[in-house]
């Protein structure tokens, strides 16, 4: 008479092969979508910046940035900021009065913010950028902000080890920065959004437009009152910043309309910042600006003007 072991033998023997197969299947599945994930992200970082114009700009500036370094002879200008420095600042004409005796570089990032820029200077020294002076041009709004690009900023400004102190920072909760732990290292997650917009604006123009507009104006609405001690400790963390790696700063202040810059100035004295103001608030008219916010063609040249203008006055004062 057979043992009861040996009558569970064979069902024994065909559960550990339907096992087998089943951990095949999972192997299986996983290299597979591992290899697609990986063909997503090669074309997205080969394609993206072919299709994309402003991708194409951004990844071009970027290792522009990292390769700053401080010449012997003329100084090194690395002009940081969001689309208030890449429409209010005509890179050409900056370029071209500083002609041997300055090289001027830029790096911008549209809707971005002091966060974004803190931890993001932070990253280009630490990547190997070494300017003799790192400009910041963002508007009052954005130095008081709490808020950050998100995905986008994670893939060209933070360092992983960084990604704790930001989450905490802008109070993302779990969830939100695991998602910036991820787009770190994939610009198909960092940048979606962007790819959406993109194709989005190809599809349905009038939609992408009626987006846009949205969001403008919910910005608008979340403009902060001036915080005195929130500016005196951002302008100081971000001159000491600079000065730690052999840099010095400048926070320049694009023209627009607000109450704010005397208070700024002030700011900037008591923590020994250098504040720029080439042109005061207010002193521009709306026939300046493109939009009420970005500057126009005419607004953009007599600012590149005053801001060359102070720039050597800098130069030659340091």
């Amino acid at each position: 008479m057979p043992s009861s072991i040996s009558s569970f033998e064979p069902i024994i023997r065909a559960g550990a092969k339907t096992g087998s197969r089943f951990r095949s299947w999972i192997l299986y599945t996983l290299v597979c979508l591992a290899c697609f994930c990986t063909l997503v992200e090669l074309l997205t970082r080969i394609g993206f910046t072919r299709i994309s114009h402003i991708e194409s700009r951004t990844a071009e500036e970027h290792k522009a940035a990292l390769r700053v370094r401080q010449p012997l002879t003329a100084p090194t200008m690395l002009i940081l900021g969001n689309s208030l420095p890449l429409e209010g600042i005509d890179l050409p004409q900056l370029k071209a009065a500083f002609e041997g005796r300055a090289n001027i570089t830029r790096f911008v990032i549209e809707q971005t913010e002091y966060l974004d820029w803190y931890y993001g200077i932070r990253r280009l020294f630490q990547d190997g950028s070494k300017p003799t002076i790192v400009i910041l041009c963002i508007d009052m709004k954005h130095l008081l902000s709490q808020q950050i690009r998100g995905d986008y900023s994670a893939f060209y400004l933070f360092q992983l080890q960084d990604i704790p102190a930001v989450s905490r920072d802008a109070g993302y909760d779990l969830t939100q920065a695991s998602g910036l732990v991820f787009a770190h290292y994939s610009l198909f997650y960092a940048g979606r959004t962007s790819l959406r917009n993109f194709l989005l604006n190809r599809i349905d123009p009038p939609y992408a437009n009626l987006l846009h507009n949205l969001g403008n104006a919910q910005a608008k609405n979340t403009v902060r009152r001036y915080e005195e001690t929130a500016v005196t400790e951002r302008l100081t963390n971000l001159r000491l910043l600079c000065t730690e790696k052999g840099s010095r700063f400048i926070f320049l202040l694009p023209p627009g309309f607000n109450t704010s810059e005397q208070r700024l100035l002030s700011a900037g004295e008591r923590t020994g910042t250098t504040v720029m103001i080439p042109i005061h608030l207010n002193a521009f008219g709306s026939d300046k600006f493109r939009d009420g916010y970005h500057l126009n063609e005419v607004g953009r040249h007599i600012f590149t003007k005053e801001l060359a203008s102070r720039l050597q006055r800098y130069l030659e004062a340091h």
